[in-house]
């Protein structure tokens, strides 16, 4: 069997060495070694006698020879390949690189050179029009890309589009994705027409990467999209049609721009094709939403498309914030849902803000219980206000002083806590939700709808103070940064994905990340 093969470096390895650790990285996978000194100098040898490919008997002097190629071939960084294959012939083709430092480590390389060579490249007018390189890039690596208008192609070749699909599977879909482009292999994950005339790094490098990835989908790569940034950040992905699919924070930088009016976004966002992604639909008269009283107060409704008598609910002083509330609300609870784990979905002008909030959580911190005066109680707007309608009731502070942060509990006649549990950062904004939320509740006590507010909170209130003034609140700029301190100290970390369909939240002025929180031994 050994006599049988021949080995070749692919030339993508880096090697670092320490008094006791060897580190080698491919664009695979890193692993430290503790190697000795001979076995360092063995590695060595065969990545510089294999980089024009070497019988591998020639490379086995000993078992741990053996050893070390098992090692170099797991890590990517060589190929094994038997002499009948012939596979040297392609050795000058100038494509062939990209084969050696791009494709997996596994790959049965006489079948990938096979398809490679077989298959056929087209591109159609429209994108060569937009993006000329990608054909200049695929002839400068020795593959005929043809321009192609109706033809018909065999289900073996690859058509590279910029505005519909054809009946190959190997279409290669070219789109915007916010300031980059996007393209897929995927038939039913559409995202926005390409315009690419004012991207100039996109148009400069992207046309590389295009023929990067098209080589591997060539060969049957599982990946099947790739996104290309700004500023040249290439990343790929498997994704699929009716799943939440998330991508790197680098594929969508958060855009400042100038928001619609609130009305707006709402109306931009009852329009969006996003409903369907996450199966919610705006509320109508076939949910219990129909039948809540609304008297007195704002509401919106949006439901679960697999449970539609049952709304996501909130109320407020106003239409507006409650709809886009609401529109949070729901667009949260669907995701995390339909993907797992902790989902920021916020307003874009209080990202940073609400992502702090999310990353407080996780900081164990003792709180000190207040009660608030009646006397205070009585100067908030919403409880004068509606100071009839309310039965007695206490609200109850857990004060966070090392984050300056706020939980905020109503407590009623039956001694139950109404709240939603987080901490926040503004008392005032959230004592008005509460109260507005707790009128939604009496009002409709014996309809189910969701809310983020709900009786399932104890706190030890036997042991509070009684405050007729709330402790100072710090500036936003101030609590972030203590935030980003504490973090610090605290060795608190996270990672955070983006829904690749946010972008159709733009004129929403919505954002939709998840937020993966660990702590992590330095």
């Amino acid at each position: 069997m050994i006599d049988d093969l021949k080995v070749l470096n692919r030339q993508n390895t880096m090697i670092y060495k320490s008094e006791s650790v060897t580190s080698l990285k491919t664009s695979y996978r890193s692993v430290k070694l503790e190697i000795s000194e001979s076995e360092y100098d063995k590695i060595l040898r065969i990545l510089r006698l294999s980089k024009d490919s070497i019988d591998m008997d020639q490379l086995i002097e000993d078992k741990v020879d053996l050893k070390l190629l098992k090692l170099l071939f797991t890590q990517g960084s060589i190929f094994f390949f038997n002499k009948a294959d012939d596979i040297e012939k392609h050795f000058n083709k100038k494509w062939f690189s990209i084969v050696k430092q791009y494709l997996p480590p596994d790959i049965d390389l006489k079948t990938c050179l096979k398809r490679i060579t077989k298959t056929k490249y087209y591109i159609r007018k429209e994108l060569d029009d937009q993006m000329p390189r990608i054909r200049i890039f695929f002839q400068k690596y020795g593959i005929d890309l043809q321009l192609v208008n109706n033809n018909i192609i065999r289900d073996s070749d690859i058509i590279l589009t910029m505005d519909r699909f054809d009946s190959s599977r190997n279409t290669l879909l070219i789109q915007n994705h916010g300031m980059g482009i996007v393209g897929t292999s995927l038939k039913d994950i559409l995202y926005e027409e390409l315009q690419i005339r004012d991207k100039r790094i996109v148009n400069l490098f992207a046309p590389l990467y295009i023929l990067i990835f098209t080589i591997k989908r060539v060969y049957g790569m599982e990946n099947d999209t790739f996104f290309f940034n700004e500023v040249g950040k290439f990343s790929e992905y498997q994704l699929a049609k009716n799943r939440i699919n998330v991508i790197s924070t680098s594929q969508a930088p958060i855009e400042i721009q100038e928001l619609k009016t609130k009305v707006e976004r709402i109306e931009v966002f009852e329009k969006s094709k996003v409903l369907d992604k996450v199966s919610i639909s705006i509320a109508n008269h076939t949910s219990n939403y129909a039948n809540m009283n609304q008297s007195g107060f704002a509401t919106y409704g949006i439901v679960d498309k697999k449970n539609i008598s049952v709304p996501y609910v909130l109320a407020s002083t106003s239409f507006e914030e409650a709809a886009l509330h609401t529109i949070r609300f729901s667009l949260k609870s669907q995701l995390e849902s339909l993907n797992g784990g902790t989902w920021l979905v916020s307003d874009i002008n209080d990202y940073y803000l609400n992502k702090i909030l999310i990353l407080i959580e996780d900081l164990e911190e003792e709180g000190k219980i207040m009660k608030l005066s009646d006397e205070l109680l009585v100067k908030n707007h919403v409880y004068h206000s509606y100071q009839n309608i309310f039965p007695e009731v206490s609200i109850y502070i857990n004060y966070f002083p090392v984050t300056h942060s706020y939980k905020v509990y109503l407590m009623d006649v039956q001694k139950n806590f109404f709240s939603h549990g987080n901490k926040v950062f503004s008392f005032n904004d959230e004592l008005e939700s509460l109260l507005m939320n707790y009128l939604l509740y009496l009002s409709n006590s014996d309809i189910k709808y969701y809310s983020p507010y709900n009786f399932d909170y104890k706190i030890d209130y036997l042991n509070y103070d009684v405050v007729s003034e709330l402790p100072n609140q710090v500036e936003e700029k101030d609590f972030i940064e203590n935030a980003l301190k504490l973090f610090k100290q605290l060795d608190i970390r996270y990672d955070e994905f983006v829904w690749d369909r946010e972008f159709e939240l733009r004129e929403v002025g919505v954002l939709c990340r998840r937020i993966d929180v660990g702590s992590y031994d330095k």
